[in-house]
């Protein structure tokens, strides 16, 4: 009979207790356009809204009447409220379910009022505040299940705030902050999922991101014209997809990315204006896709590039200021090499190692460029298969010229200035002669169009010499050389 007693009593609690709770939960979503339909609201003393709260109210000053919510299942907007100094208030919400979402309240100056705040499943976005000059009320926001996105918050100094948010399940974007000068606050992560930090005009370090080891996708730095430093990032080693670091003035040096060894996706570097020298890079061995280098007069060369061995995709480089390309000599693989509109590059030493290019050699608008010499065992014993788009250049050699070791105007100069060989009948049906008067011994390789080597043959101190190309058709071509010079013909079977 008491243990019956017992289990009646346990059951009227419950039930008192499923009634209670279902009385203080607000089924559905509410939205709020001015102070006396809120206030007439939290007087019924709701904890737990499970759809969405949207709090748009130019007249709204005081939130204190939603004093006893501690849930919002969706989402919470607090947006164009006028009259909102803080959010004191919202002292009791611990969780939104979807996103938080705090944009233009023209007066706001602080998140007081969010210092419960536990966890958002989704988004949290604090963009166009413009007098929010404080975030400390987040310290006990340990999770965002998505982005975190701080843009255009123009009195904003610092993310003191942030420091307990441990778990970040997208980007950290971080824009148009104009008197940030800092990303201190962030020192929890050891691995974000991406990062976006552009156009923040008093950021001059990364300082927050100094545990940071790996970027799941993007990492972009664009537009921060304070930039000057980026030390915080010396534990970085890896990211997954782009870096991009472009039109950051003040940037004179990479170094912080020593560690970093791989790059997914595209690495752009450019237009970084008094950057000096690519040293800081000294780890990076493989960029899984593109390479872009355009701008940035202080770099003259590719030091720093120095184990550099693999670009899964093209090489893109294009700047008036660029001498020479040394610093890729480690580099062996490439599927598109796009050298463009460098004025003052003279050589492609460099890339002496380049062992193959899968697509595309592109070489354009080069005004000084002479000598291609480097790039030459590309063209050895007619393996080049890619397109040939060589022109505007100070020397511009043809495929043919290429492949035959006509690689930089010296060649050019020796082909032109030695007459002496008299090669005929030309066109010929399959019988060529030669005379070589005064060229001693020499070395005769004949290739066809397409590079491959139809006939490769030394002669010793011959003066006449006559070859038979009988089964060969098209367009040939015979290179005679010696220790001193090089002659190459172009010659029709028909």
């Amino acid at each position: 009979m008491i243990m019956k007693n017992k289990l009646n009593l346990l059951s009227v609690f419950l039930l008192l207790f499923s009634f209670h709770s279902f009385s203080l939960t607000y089924f559905g979503s509410k939205t709020f356009y001015n102070q006396a339909t809120l206030d007439n609201f939290g007087s019924n003393g709701y904890t737990y809204i499970t759809g969405n709260l949207y709090i748009y109210g130019t007249q709204i000053n005081d939130l204190s009447s939603l004093s006893t919510i501690d849930s919002v299942g969706g989402k919470l907007h607090i947006h164009n409220n006028d009259s909102l100094t803080s959010l004191i208030g919202l002292g009791s919400l611990s969780y939104v379910g979807i996103d938080l979402s705090i944009l233009q309240n023209d007066a706001l100056l602080s998140l007081n009022g969010l210092n419960s705040l536990l966890k958002v499943d989704n988004n949290l976005i604090l963009d166009d505040n413009p007098l929010l000059n404080s975030i400390v009320a987040l310290n006990n926001l340990s999770a965002v299940g998505g982005s975190l996105r701080i843009h255009d918050n123009t009195a904003l100094t610092a993310l003191t705030g942030l420091n307990n948010l441990s778990s970040l399940g997208a980007i950290l974007e971080v824009l148009g902050n104009n008197s940030l000068t800092s990303l201190n606050g962030l020192y929890s992560y050891t691995s974000l999922y991406g990062v976006y930090i552009k156009g923040n005009n008093s950021l001059t370090s990364l300082s927050g991101l100094n545990n940071l080891t790996s970027v799941g996708n993007n990492f972009t730095m664009e537009e921060n014209s304070s930039l000057i430093d980026l030390t915080a990032l010396s534990n970085l080693s890896s990211i997954s997809t782009n870096l991009t670091i472009t039109n950051n003035h003040l940037l004179s040096s990479l170094a912080g990315l020593g560690n970093l060894t791989t790059i997914g996706g595209d690495f752009e570097l450019i237009y970084n204006s008094v950057l000096t020298s690519l040293n800081g890079l000294g780890s990076l061995a493989t960029i899984g896709s593109d390479f872009y280098f355009t701008g940035n007069p202080g770099v003259l060369n590719m030091e720093g590039l120095d184990v550099l061995s693999q670009i899964n995709n093209g090489l893109f480089i294009t700047s008036s200021y660029v001498t020479s390309l040394d610093g890729l000599e480690s580099l062996n693989g490439v599927n598109g090499l796009y050298i463009e509109g460098n004025d003052d590059l003279t050589t492609l030493n460099g890339l002496d190692n380049i062992s193959s290019i899968g697509v595309q050699l592109y070489i354009k608008y080069n005004d000084q460029l002479t000598d291609y010499c480097a790039i030459s065992q590309l063209f050895e014993n007619g393996t080049f298969t890619a397109s040939y788009d060589v022109e505007d250049n100070l020397f511009t050699p043809t495929q043919q010229e290429m492949e035959s070791d006509i690689c930089n105007t010296l060649g050019l100069q020796e082909n032109e200035l030695i007459p002496e060989i008299l090669l005929y009948p030309n066109p010929t049906h399959g019988q060529i002669n030669m005379d070589l008067k005064g060229w001693g011994s020499v070395n005769i390789k004949i290739q066809d169009a397409i590079g491959r080597t139809v006939l490769q043959e030394t002669k010793v101190n011959s003066v006449l010499y006559t070859m038979d190309l009988q089964g060969e058709t098209g367009i040939l071509f015979i290179t005679v050389s010696n220790a001193d010079h090089r002659k190459t013909f172009k010659v029709i079977v028909e």
